[in-house]
């Protein structure tokens, strides 16, 4: 999955598009940072560049109620495959569009609440805010048997080696139906010495860039 939204919106239309290019089927807009109108136009002319690829949109909790209910109405035709947790808040929002939760997500037993209270259709589960790997994959069996989609997501610029781990996760979830979000990619030096093709596959670090991030405390 391609993450868009880091940077102006002229230059996120030509990574969308190069990515594209290259083969990228799955995309991610970031929304919140500027007015509703543009981010509406942002979002058709981000569609219009990569065809009929995925697209879903990550609101970060950074809209008001007011602009969800326009940005979801104004982008129907859009054919966005989910919206990432609008509101801060966990409720049920009965918009036209699943909702995947994620800043309301830190223990399993959200998923349950998520659930109950109808707040989201899909959760985006990251082994940071779970705990680590295994519980990672305890959520992702708990959302599959509550009827829920699942996203796996690293936290940004995450390392190679939690990337990794990352992709063990998701190689053993029951679904994955709303991608993989993986940002070791987006790192000027990753600490391991080449991207991983296979993830069963060992990695090496490079100790030459690891030290360049040692310091004494």
């Amino acid at each position: 999955m391609r993450i868009l939204g880091n940077q102006n919106q002229e230059e996120d239309i030509l990574e969308a598009e190069s990515a594209y290019k290259s083969g990228v089927d799955f995309f991610k807009i970031k929304i919140g940072k500027y007015s509703t109108v543009q981010e509406i136009e942002q979002t058709f002319k981000i569609r219009n560049v990569i065809g009929d690829s995925k697209l879903c949109v990550d609101a970060n909790t950074g809209l008001n109620v007011e602009d969800l209910r326009k940005y979801v109405a104004e982008t129907k035709s859009a054919d966005l495959l989910f919206l990432e947790q609008p509101l801060e808040s966990m409720i049920n929002l009965n918009l036209n569009i699943p909702i995947c939760m994620d800043e309301s997500i830190f223990t399993k037993a959200d998923l349950h609440l998520i659930k109950s209270m109808n707040a989201g259709q899909g959760v985006n589960l990251k082994t940071i805010k779970l705990g680590g790997p295994l519980q990672l994959v305890e959520a992702a069996n708990i959302a599959e048997q509550l009827g829920l989609e699942i996203n796996i997501s690293a936290k940004v610029a995450e390392t190679g080696i939690a990337t990794s781990t990352m992709l063990h996760c998701a190689a053993v979830s029951p679904s994955l139906n709303w991608g993989l979000s993986t940002t070791n990619q987006y790192l000027i030096q990753d600490i391991i010495k080449a991207p991983k093709t296979n993830v069963l596959e060992p990695f090496e670090v490079d100790e030459y860039i690891l030290k360049q991030f040692i310091c004494d405390v």
